[in-house]
Protein backbone atom coordinates (compact mmCIF):
# COMPACT_ATOMS: atom_id res chain seq x y z
CA UNK A 1 0.00 0.00 0.00
CA UNK A 2 1.62 2.94 -1.26
CA UNK A 3 -0.52 6.30 -0.12
CA UNK A 4 -2.89 6.48 3.42
CA UNK A 5 -5.12 9.16 3.95
CA UNK A 6 -5.38 9.83 8.14
CA UNK A 7 -7.54 11.55 9.60
CA UNK A 8 -9.16 11.84 13.90
CA UNK A 9 -11.37 14.80 15.13
CA UNK A 10 -12.40 12.85 18.29
CA UNK A 11 -10.58 15.25 20.73
CA UNK A 12 -9.85 19.12 20.70
CA UNK A 13 -7.43 18.41 17.59
CA UNK A 14 -8.28 18.07 14.09
CA UNK A 15 -5.16 15.65 12.19
CA UNK A 16 -5.20 14.69 8.95
CA UNK A 17 -1.76 13.47 7.44
CA UNK A 18 -0.86 11.11 4.41
CA UNK A 19 1.67 8.84 3.73
CA UNK A 20 3.29 7.74 0.49
CA UNK A 21 5.91 5.19 0.74
CA UNK A 22 8.36 6.17 3.58
CA UNK A 23 7.35 10.22 3.38
CA UNK A 24 4.51 11.01 5.80
CA UNK A 25 3.25 14.81 6.02
CA UNK A 26 0.08 16.77 7.93
CA UNK A 27 -1.33 19.22 9.29
CA UNK A 28 -2.23 19.22 13.40
CA UNK A 29 -4.51 22.10 14.82
CA UNK A 30 -6.32 22.68 18.43
CA UNK A 31 -9.33 23.78 17.27
CA UNK A 32 -11.57 22.76 19.35
CA UNK A 33 -15.72 22.69 17.82
CA UNK A 34 -14.42 24.14 14.37
CA UNK A 35 -12.86 20.76 12.54
CA UNK A 36 -15.73 21.06 10.23
CA UNK A 37 -14.54 24.83 9.17
CA UNK A 38 -11.00 23.09 8.08
CA UNK A 39 -10.30 19.89 7.97
CA UNK A 40 -11.22 19.58 4.25
CA UNK A 41 -9.12 22.18 3.44
CA UNK A 42 -6.25 20.64 5.68
CA UNK A 43 -6.74 17.54 3.51
CA UNK A 44 -6.27 19.28 0.40
CA UNK A 45 -3.11 21.20 1.57
CA UNK A 46 -1.41 17.46 2.31
CA UNK A 47 -2.31 16.47 -0.93
CA UNK A 48 -1.31 19.10 -2.66
CA UNK A 49 2.19 19.21 -1.04
CA UNK A 50 2.31 15.27 -2.60
CA UNK A 51 1.66 16.51 -5.37
CA UNK A 52 -2.06 15.79 -5.42
CA UNK A 53 -1.24 11.98 -4.39
CA UNK A 54 -4.59 9.63 -4.83
CA UNK A 55 -5.11 8.27 -1.66
CA UNK A 56 -5.42 4.10 -1.73
CA UNK A 57 -7.17 4.19 1.93
CA UNK A 58 -8.51 5.96 4.43
CA UNK A 59 -7.85 5.41 7.98
CA UNK A 60 -10.12 7.67 10.17
CA UNK A 61 -10.53 7.41 13.80
CA UNK A 62 -13.77 6.75 14.93
CA UNK A 63 -13.48 7.64 18.19
CA UNK A 64 -14.45 7.53 21.69
CA UNK A 65 -14.46 11.60 21.96
CA UNK A 66 -16.83 14.05 21.09
CA UNK A 67 -20.26 13.09 19.30
CA UNK A 68 -19.67 15.86 16.64
CA UNK A 69 -16.18 15.46 16.28
CA UNK A 70 -16.79 11.36 15.19
CA UNK A 71 -19.61 11.95 13.12
CA UNK A 72 -17.10 14.99 11.37
CA UNK A 73 -14.57 12.47 10.50
CA UNK A 74 -16.53 9.70 9.93
CA UNK A 75 -18.46 11.56 7.09
CA UNK A 76 -15.88 13.72 6.31
CA UNK A 77 -14.14 9.62 5.62
CA UNK A 78 -17.05 8.65 3.61
CA UNK A 79 -17.19 11.02 1.60
CA UNK A 80 -13.85 10.82 0.04
CA UNK A 81 -13.84 7.09 0.19
CA UNK A 82 -16.95 7.48 -2.24
CA UNK A 83 -15.00 9.46 -4.28
CA UNK A 84 -12.17 7.87 -5.03
CA UNK A 85 -14.01 4.54 -4.91
CA UNK A 86 -11.61 2.76 -2.10
CA UNK A 87 -11.89 1.32 1.17
CA UNK A 88 -11.23 2.95 4.68
CA UNK A 89 -9.82 1.41 7.93
CA UNK A 90 -11.50 2.41 11.59
CA UNK A 91 -8.92 3.29 13.76
CA UNK A 92 -9.45 3.33 17.68
CA UNK A 93 -9.17 6.99 18.99
CA UNK A 94 -7.68 6.00 22.13
CA UNK A 95 -5.06 3.87 20.32
CA UNK A 96 -4.08 6.73 17.52
CA UNK A 97 -3.69 8.41 21.42
CA UNK A 98 -0.92 6.07 22.24
CA UNK A 99 0.37 5.58 19.26
CA UNK A 100 1.36 9.44 19.63
CA UNK A 101 2.74 9.28 22.94
CA UNK A 102 5.37 6.06 21.51
CA UNK A 103 6.00 8.71 19.33
CA UNK A 104 7.58 11.33 21.26
CA UNK A 105 9.34 9.23 23.77
CA UNK A 106 7.07 7.84 26.10
CA UNK A 107 9.12 4.34 26.92
CA UNK A 108 6.07 2.22 28.88
CA UNK A 109 7.35 -1.28 27.47
CA UNK A 110 6.54 -4.37 28.92
CA UNK A 111 3.97 -2.58 31.04
CA UNK A 112 0.49 -1.37 30.74
CA UNK A 113 -0.87 2.08 29.82
CA UNK A 114 -4.34 3.69 29.52
CA UNK A 115 -5.26 6.17 27.39
CA UNK A 116 -7.88 8.22 28.26
CA UNK A 117 -9.77 11.69 26.70
CA UNK A 118 -11.60 13.53 28.93
CA UNK A 119 -15.36 13.09 28.20
CA UNK A 120 -16.49 17.06 28.79
CA UNK A 121 -19.17 15.46 31.48
CA UNK A 122 -17.23 14.78 34.77
CA UNK A 123 -16.15 11.19 33.27
CA UNK A 124 -13.54 9.74 30.70
CA UNK A 125 -13.21 7.48 27.56
CA UNK A 126 -10.47 5.17 28.55
CA UNK A 127 -8.26 1.66 27.20
CA UNK A 128 -5.79 -0.23 28.95
CA UNK A 129 -3.00 -1.27 26.61
CA UNK A 130 -0.41 -3.43 27.16
CA UNK A 131 3.06 -2.68 25.14
CA UNK A 132 4.71 -4.88 22.79
CA UNK A 133 7.81 -4.84 21.07
CA UNK A 134 6.73 -0.90 21.53
CA UNK A 135 3.51 -1.52 20.08
CA UNK A 136 0.06 -1.02 21.98
CA UNK A 137 -1.88 -3.85 22.31
CA UNK A 138 -5.27 -3.44 24.00
CA UNK A 139 -6.13 -5.47 26.87
CA UNK A 140 -10.14 -4.49 27.29
CA UNK A 141 -12.43 -2.76 25.39
CA UNK A 142 -12.86 0.93 25.24
CA UNK A 143 -15.17 2.74 27.73
CA UNK A 144 -17.04 5.43 29.23
CA UNK A 145 -16.31 5.85 33.59
CA UNK A 146 -15.79 8.08 36.64
CA UNK A 147 -11.92 9.05 37.01
CA UNK A 148 -11.91 6.50 40.09
CA UNK A 149 -13.18 3.92 37.31
CA UNK A 150 -9.08 3.31 36.87
CA UNK A 151 -8.00 3.40 40.00
CA UNK A 152 -7.80 -0.53 39.98
CA UNK A 153 -5.40 0.02 37.05
CA UNK A 154 -3.42 2.86 38.71
CA UNK A 155 -2.79 0.45 42.05
CA UNK A 156 -1.38 -2.31 39.67
CA UNK A 157 1.42 0.18 38.27
CA UNK A 158 -0.76 1.26 35.06
CA UNK A 159 0.95 4.71 33.82
CA UNK A 160 -2.27 7.02 31.96
CA UNK A 161 -1.84 9.26 29.11
CA UNK A 162 -4.29 11.56 27.35
CA UNK A 163 -6.34 14.51 28.29
CA UNK A 164 -8.41 12.25 30.80
CA UNK A 165 -5.25 12.14 32.67
CA UNK A 166 -6.38 15.30 34.29
CA UNK A 167 -9.55 14.42 35.77
CA UNK A 168 -7.69 11.88 37.83
CA UNK A 169 -7.94 12.68 41.70
CA UNK A 170 -5.73 9.69 43.35
CA UNK A 171 -1.88 10.49 43.83
CA UNK A 172 -0.12 8.93 41.38
CA UNK A 173 3.09 9.18 39.84
CA UNK A 174 2.33 7.27 36.96
CA UNK A 175 0.56 10.06 34.92
CA UNK A 176 3.21 10.28 32.65
CA UNK A 177 2.35 11.65 29.14
CA UNK A 178 -0.05 14.22 27.59
CA UNK A 179 -1.08 13.61 24.31
CA UNK A 180 -4.22 13.62 21.72
CA UNK A 181 -4.20 11.66 18.76
CA UNK A 182 -1.96 13.10 15.55
CA UNK A 183 -1.85 11.05 12.39
CA UNK A 184 1.56 12.32 11.58
CA UNK A 185 2.91 10.51 14.64
CA UNK A 186 0.44 7.38 13.68
CA UNK A 187 1.33 6.86 10.47
CA UNK A 188 5.28 7.47 10.97
CA UNK A 189 5.05 5.02 13.57
CA UNK A 190 2.50 2.07 12.55
CA UNK A 191 3.42 1.13 8.79
CA UNK A 192 1.75 -2.30 8.34
CA UNK A 193 -1.98 -1.39 7.20
CA UNK A 194 -3.75 -3.86 5.41
CA UNK A 195 -5.84 -2.53 2.85
CA UNK A 196 -7.62 -5.89 2.48
CA UNK A 197 -9.06 -4.84 6.15
CA UNK A 198 -10.82 -1.80 5.01
CA UNK A 199 -14.48 -1.65 4.91
CA UNK A 200 -16.94 0.33 2.48
CA UNK A 201 -17.48 3.61 2.92
CA UNK A 202 -21.07 2.56 4.07
CA UNK A 203 -20.24 0.18 6.86
CA UNK A 204 -18.21 2.77 8.45
CA UNK A 205 -19.92 3.76 12.12
CA UNK A 206 -18.56 6.34 15.07
CA UNK A 207 -17.17 3.81 18.25
CA UNK A 208 -19.56 5.20 20.73
CA UNK A 209 -19.44 3.97 24.28
CA UNK A 210 -21.57 6.06 25.92
CA UNK A 211 -25.23 4.11 26.06
CA UNK A 212 -26.95 7.32 27.38
CA UNK A 213 -26.59 11.34 27.46
CA UNK A 214 -26.83 13.53 30.69
CA UNK A 215 -28.84 16.05 29.11
CA UNK A 216 -32.51 17.08 28.70
CA UNK A 217 -34.59 18.71 26.33
CA UNK A 218 -36.20 21.48 27.75
CA UNK A 219 -40.04 19.97 27.03
CA UNK A 220 -38.27 16.83 29.12
CA UNK A 221 -36.90 18.83 32.14
CA UNK A 222 -38.97 18.65 35.34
Amino acid sequence: MSHILALDTATAACSVAMRTGVDVVGRHELIPRAHNQHVLRMVDEVRSELGGARPDVIVVGVGPGSFTGLRVAVSVAQGLAWGFDIPVIPMCSLTSQLWTALSEGFDANGRTVISAIDAQIGQLYWRPFRIEGGCPVPTEDAVIGIPSSVEGHLSSGAEVIGSGRSLISVESNNMLASAVPDMRALLREKSDWDEASGLAAENLLPQYVQTDVGWKKLSEQG
